[in-house]
């Protein structure tokens, strides 16, 4: 997520860093279950990557800095005036759900094809950030933004 460049629309590079994660995590599944410990049959709370109002906990400093990655782009969209002011920590949190539950649905082959799995990403993330006060349109505009930047 750190290498997706800023440019000057933070939806957008929100929008690409939220792909980036996707994409590691959709070519490396296996990491991508041990690294929340889903590597058994159950799913066992993994003390240490809680995300709270209070602050973000985790095990590691990769899965702290990991956070931070989201929780400041998210702060950068907040400064733009692109959404209202939120806790950029449960704003994050919910994009993380959001991701996390598409990730393991993909995963487990739910949607078919990846880019009918993408569309129903794509379009949650637009409405995520609608919700959170940015105008559809622009929502819209900064998720084609993201594709472009991803892409080329």
């Amino acid at each position: 997520m750190k290498t997706v460049a800023e440019t000057d629309d933070p939806v957008a590079d929100f929008f690409a860093q939220g792909w980036a994660y996707g994409e590691w995590a959709l070519t490396h599944p296996q990491l991508y279950r041990l690294m929340f410990g889903l590597s058994s049959s159950g799913v066992p709370m993994h003390a240490g990557l809680e995300m709270t109002t209070a602050a973000t906990r985790a095990a590691s400093a990769e899965g702290q800095a990991a956070a931070q990655v989201m929780i400041g782009s998210l702060d950068r969209v907040v400064q733009s005036g692109r959404i209202r002011p939120v806790q950029a920590v449960v704003a994050a949190g919910q994009f993380l759900s959001a991701t996390h539950g598409f990730v393991f649905l993909q995963i487990a082959g739910a949607f078919g094809e990846s880019a009918h799995g993408f569309q129903v990403m794509a379009s949650l993330g637009v409405n995520l950030m609608v919700g959170l006060g940015d105008s559809r349109e622009e929502a819209e505009n900064s998720l084609q933004a993201a594709l472009t930047t991803r892409s080329g």
